[in-house]
């Protein structure tokens, strides 16, 4: 017994509430309902006893034997009904079940003594090695069932019988109380072993889910530009499926500038690379603003160029956005330097016609050149330039 209380010690101090939770969702999925299928065979095995029946109860046989059709009728329709739809009340039903079998098998050994036969009152010994072999139940429910069994032996079967033949009675009773201990037991060392693959399935489940996330993270950092947050060439890449996929699906209009930094080369080379780098960093931050929508995305593609996607826009929408990034980053101010930073933006709206990201992109590059011939400093949308 000492075994049995430092199981439920084990279990009180390392569970925590919620992995008491998480302790009864896996013995309810992992456990209990894939055993479940043992209770059938346990029915089979009480419904067969049937034939067995007629040797020792005579009169009473027809009676046996309805109990047992009907109990095991019960049995079975109740597990299917808690396998489809009840799975956490599985193992209640599992003893419910167990108890009314034990009252059944109790009940045969009472009508054989009134048929003056003592010879078939030992079926509590089957029912008892069913929960240490077959059964997942917990050790509650287990200590609950093996007990039931042994007390309802004891209370109406054992009276009579060792009344009858007291040596054969007390050698019976050792065996059967043999069989309750060695079941318990049984039980407690599944309950441990349930607990420690419990524990065992929780550290891989851990380990799974942090190297998902390191997955996800080094996928993410993977599409991320370091220095201004935005995301990169790569990531348009990998998107470029998902993209062109949107484009033949929705059919909508989808927006795509291009913004180059006008002279960054001068920039970089007039008041040198932390500065060129701060520039870089905040025109990616103007861009961010733009983006707020989750289907827009701003992209660094290339040193100081960017591209920016923006979801189901349309053309006076879309020389808008352009011209206000355009205004907000030629605001921009540098404390103690003489720099007064542009940007160049090509813009392109997508239609009925496009199937394909690249090509896209390619025309907003192209309205970009465009805007650089122009002067810099300005915005042009290619479909204006070709009407």
């Amino acid at each position: 017994m000492s075994q049995f209380y430092k199981t439920l010690e084990t279990r009180k101090h390392i569970l925590s509430p919620i992995m008491k939770l998480r302790y009864r969702h896996f013995i309810i999925h992992q456990v209990i309902f894939p055993y479940s299928n043992y209770l059938i065979l346990a029915v089979l095995v009480y419904l067969a006893f049937s034939f067995i029946d007629q040797l020792h109860l005579g009169q009473h046989t027809k009676e046996a034997v309805i109990i047992r059709l009907s109990v095991s009728i019960m049995s079975v329709t109740l597990l299917l009904m808690l396998k489809r739809k009840g799975k956490h009340y599985l193992e209640l039903g599992e003893v419910l079940l167990l108890q009314l079998v034990n009252v059944s098998i109790i009940w045969f050994g009472v009508l054989a003594i009134s048929n003056g036969d003592y010879n078939y009152q030992s079926g509590v010994i089957v029912l008892m090695v069913y929960v240490a072999a077959f059964s997942r139940m917990s050790i509650r429910y287990s200590m609950f069932t093996l007990s039931t069994c042994l007390l309802g032996y004891l209370l109406w079967l054992y009276p009579a019988l060792v009344e009858f033949d007291k040596m054969r009675e007390i050698d019976r009773v050792s065996v059967i109380g043999g069989v309750f201990f060695m079941s318990l037991f049984a039980c407690v060392r599944r309950e441990r072993e349930c607990l420690s693959n419990f524990v065992h399935f929780e550290k891989a489940r851990t380990r799974q889910l942090r190297l998902r996330a390191s997955t996800k993270n080094l996928r993410i950092q993977s599409q991320t530009d370091a220095l201004t947050g935005l995301k990169n060439r790569y990531f348009l890449s990998e998107s470029a499926i998902s993209f062109n996929h949107e484009l033949n699906k929705n059919r909508h209009p989808h927006g795509f500038l291009m913004a180059d930094i006008d002279d960054f080369k001068t920039i970089n080379d007039t008041f040198g690379h932390r500065v060129g780098d701060q520039v870089i960093i905040d025109v990616a931050t103007v861009l961010k603003t733009y983006t707020d929508n989750a289907a827009d995305v701003a992209i660094r593609y290339g040193g100081e160029e960017y591209l920016v996607l923006i979801n189901q826009s349309s053309h006076r929408d879309l020389r808008r956005i352009a011209e206000e990034i355009r205004s907000e980053i030629s605001e921009l101010s540098y404390p103690g330097y003489k720099l007064n930073v542009t940007v160049s933006i090509g813009c392109y709206l997508s239609t009925d016609r496009d199937r394909d990201i690249e090509m896209c992109i390619d025309s907003a590059d192209e309205a970009l050149y465009q805007a650089k011939n122009n002067g810099k400093n300005c915005s042009i949308c290619w479909k204006k330039q070709h009407q």
